[in-house]
């Protein structure tokens, strides 16, 4: 080989492994940047996912962390957060979102209030650094009993669902954010959780294009930057989920003509890591048609680890010739397509001073919250509160606390209880559940106090009254929503 051979050669190399890692989109641990990951930077890293143990109580840190972040491979690194409000935030888990979630939004049925909330988080979100919010959830929840999507989900019904699905997509866009449409092709009518196993939808193709397709048709309508393929099979179409399938990817690209970005959800999620290892999904994923791969919300003792492998295996797919290089370059083009939209959105609009876009949030948040409410009972006298919440979602992380802990400012003296047992007859009962498992535990309660109050913080249609207790639909356990429920059964 020529001294001429042997540079080519090297160079190629070179543009090769940063054809490659610009495709990683990893997480990493802590609340600053690691070695590798500033070494990553200079492999040409393409993106960064933040959870929430990333974020910094102070939004100054996390505004500094994303500068740095972005700083590491100059132009051409997206940040990415998942970042759904309600339940669902990494950058307010200290303190919980100061909004109310996609189910709290369908129900008040205003999707020009949606779209305010949309913009006033896309300002925050941009105002700390953020360039993807990986939402709106575009999923129809149409099983009541769906683990992981539920009151993620802006409704069951597709009309609903896609009215405010354009309405969060245009929001967060004009504000300078670019939006993620997930779980396409839907992951509403499912009843095991992606992230602990695959889910498999028995329907028909014609089935999913009338209701699961509905909302993201809207969102390609209104302009929607990026799409997530979700790990859900449908073996009407193909065996292998859709996150990994090229004839899901032919669907998204040829019939229904989107030609943004395509960004896979966590491939350390079970449903494919079990199978293929999140290296071997991540190969699929590109074999497929996928532009970004999220890799996962790794801990300190894999992220690096998960990185190399992951990038080792893709070079070897090209060496191989499993993977062809052009599907590289397809995907750097989209990603670069992507950062000019971004630039030319952020160009529309000033960015907003950090405490200007918080407080914004806060105050449109708040209305959003109260709206969302029906006719509350007014509580007499201090209660007892029994929380038979248990378990976790996973995208949202444990049961939060935010609910119980208002209630306890509200009511300083009321006692918090454990179990059904303690259950006094005397007095009003407030009980906390939000799932089809706490049923059991609930008639208990009830049987032990006819006239409780159930406030059921998660999908409504998953409620079946008992006996005459009364109920108050929280959608979810937001600090916002927590504080406009305290509001209302004590009438302050």
């Amino acid at each position: 080989m020529s001294a001429a051979e042997v540079v080519a050669s090297a160079t190629g190399a070179a543009e090769l492994r940063r054809l490659a890692a610009g495709t990683l989109a990893p997480g990493f641990n802590g609340t600053s940047v690691p070695g590798w990951l500033r070494r990553a930077g200079a492999d040409g890293l393409g993106g960064v996912v933040l959870f929430g143990h990333n974020v910094d109580p102070d939004p100054a840190r996390v505004r500094a962390l994303c500068d740095e972040l972005h700083g590491l491979n100059a132009g051409a690194l997206l940040v990415h957060s998942d970042e759904e409000g309600g339940d669902v935030t990494r950058v307010q888990l200290h303190t919980g979102s100061s909004l109310p979630g996609a189910a709290a939004l369908g129900r008040i049925g205003d999707p020009a209030l949606t779209r305010r909330v949309a913009a006033a988080h896309g300002a925050h979100l941009r105002s700390l650094g953020i360039d993807v919010d990986l939402a709106p959830v575009a999923d129809v929840n149409s099983d009541p009993a769906n683990p992981v999507i539920g009151i993620r989900s802006f409704s069951d019904d597709t009309g609903i669902a896609a009215e405010h699905v354009t309405a969060y997509v245009q929001g967060l866009q004009e504000a300078g954010v670019l939006a993620c449409a997930k779980h396409f092709p839907g992951h509403g009518d499912t009843a095991v959780d992606s992230h602990l196993a695959l889910p498999t939808l028995a329907l028909s193709l014609q089935e999913i294009r009338d209701r699961e397709l509905v909302p993201f048709r809207a969102a390609f309508a209104a302009g929607v930057a990026a799409v997530m393929p979700g790990h859900l099979t449908i073996p009407a179409v193909d065996a292998e989920p859709a996150s990994l399938s090229a004839p899901w990817y032919r669907i998204l690209r040829d019939d229904l003509g989107f030609g943004g970005l395509t960004v896979t959800d966590a491939l350390d999620m079970k449903a494919v890591a079990d199978v293929h290892g999140v290296p071997g999904a991540a190969v699929l994923a590109l074999q497929a048609g996928a532009d970004v791969l999220c890799l996962g919300n790794t801990r300190a003792i894999d992220d690096e680890q998960i990185y190399h492998a992951t990038l080792a295996a893709i070079l070897d797919a090209v060496s191989t010739g499993s993977l062809p290089e052009s599907r590289l370059v397809e995907a750097r083009e989209r990603r670069e397509a992507a950062i000019r939209r971004l630039n030319e959105l952020q160009g529309r609009c000033a960015a907003t001073e950090l405490e200007v876009a918080l407080a914004a949030l806060d105050a449109v948040g708040r209305e959003a919250a109260e709206r969302a409410l029906d006719a509350v009972p007014q509580i007499t006298g201090t209660p007892a509160i029994l929380d038979l919440r248990a378990g976790i979602n996973i995208a949202a992380g444990p049961i939060a606390r935010h609910l119980l802990d208002t209630l306890q400012l509200t009511w300083p003296d009321a006692a918090v209880l454990h179990a059904v047992p303690e259950i006094s007859a005397a007095g009003p009962l407030l009980v906390l559940a939000g799932r089809q498992t706490d049923r059991a535990e609930l008639v208990r309660a009830v049987t032990a106090q006819p006239d409780a109050v159930v406030i059921w913080t998660g999908w409504p249609a998953a409620w079946e009254p008992v006996g005459r207790a009364g109920v108050v639909f929280s959608y979810g356990n937001a600090p916002v929503t927590a504080c406009a429920v305290g509001e209302r059964l004590s009438g302050r």
